[in-house]
């Protein structure tokens, strides 16, 4: 009897660890957490033409140039928090897109959130994560770059 009741406790606990890693394999499949859709970039405020023109480069599934712009920048009265609001232009061939987004940061970190526009996962959410680092960029403002990720999730690859 003990050895029958060992058999089905083992039994119960591999099918229960199978459950939890197929609901993690799919839990993130629902996050959007393919590194296909991950972009990387290092992106600077320009010196010229200036604020509120942003240049810079992208990696890894969209591996090109950037571009944007900020189209709101609110920072509370204490200077500690900034609210932003700009539209992102990732240029790399069949993986091109323009994304508006908004969010804010804080110490130099910032979080914003948005929609791809037009071209690569039109529709598709996004999500940028980025930190301030100094840099040597000739054309950053006050050799001032930011880097970080552009992560893409929820539509479809044919769009």
């Amino acid at each position: 009897m003990h050895a029958a009741f060992r058999r089905v406790l083992v039994g119960t606990c591999a099918s229960l660890l199978m459950a939890g890693c197929l609901s993690a394999v799919v839990g993130a499949q629902e996050q959007g957490s393919d590194p296909d859709r991950v972009v990387t970039f290092t992106k600077w405020i320009t010196v010229s033409p200036g604020y509120p023109i942003m240049a810079g480069v992208t990696g890894g599934a969209a591996a090109g140039t950037f571009t944007g712009q900020v189209l709101e920048a609110t920072t509370t009265v204490d200077g500690l928090v900034q609210r932003l609001v700009a539209v992102y232009e990732v240029h790399s061939g069949a993986h091109s897109f323009i994304a508006l987004i908004q969010g804010g940061g804080s110490q130099g970190k910032a979080i914003l959130d948005g929609r791809v526009l037009s071209g690569w996962l039109t529709g598709a959410r996004v999500q940028v994560n980025f930190e301030t680092i100094s840099c040597a960029e000739p054309n950053a403002l006050g050799g001032v770059c930011f880097q970080g990720t552009i992560r893409l999730a929820g539509a479809n690859e044919e769009q």
